[in-house]
């Protein structure tokens, strides 16, 4: 179903919650950065690029 603006219902929720995301992202990198331990940041970066990855294969099988 289209909303007035003409966009699928629920998309603008997943719009608001990527700008969130992005957001959060951003806030973390920087926290990670003030911790000085770059094999922790990267660690810990590198456990969500998994988990983003599992979920984008999950994702492309549903095509």
């Amino acid at each position: 179903m289209m909303t007035p603006n003409n966009m699928p219902q629920g998309l603008n929720a997943v719009i608001e919650l990527d700008r969130k995301l992005r957001k959060d992202i951003t806030e973390y990198y920087f926290a990670l950065n003030k911790i000085n331990d770059p094999g922790k940041a990267v660690e810990l970066l590198a456990g969500h690029v998994a988990i983003m990855v599992e979920m984008i294969n999950e994702l492309k099988k549903g095509r």
